[in-house]
């Protein structure tokens, strides 16, 4: 897969300074359960987006926690956070405090200006 699984453990080989170390993850060492890959299946484009709405509202479960999971590791590889746990618990905040929909919003309007 080209994200964190939140059905099996990832193996991440992270390169920093020059150096490199390899190691693997699991959901549950950051406080969430493992799902089946069908609790993470989209649909059509516009399925998608409403899914995507719906998580950034505050809908629980496992695509979130694969949002949370993923968009941790982004901050966390962007030095925005210092782990990837520090960077999960910052993807929540952003999430949980409207910021991540906002943000989208900003996006699409700027997306479809001509």
């Amino acid at each position: 897969l080209d994200e964190i699984s939140m059905s099996a453990p990832t193996t991440v080989c992270e390169v920093r300074d020059g150096n490199y170390k390899s190691y693997v993850i699991e959901p549950q060492q950051f406080g969430f359960e493992l799902c089946q890959k069908m609790d993470l299946t989209g649909g059509t484009p516009s399925e998608n987006a409403a899914i995507t709405r719906s998580i950034l509202d505050g809908s629980k479960g496992p695509k979130r926690n694969a949002v949370v999971m993923n968009a941790g590791a982004g901050l966390y590889v962007a030095d925005k956070a210092g782990t990837l746990e520090e960077g999960m618990r910052l993807a929540e905040q952003l999430i949980d405090s409207g910021a991540a929909r906002s943000r989208l919003e900003e996006f699409i309007k700027l997306s479809n200006e001509e």
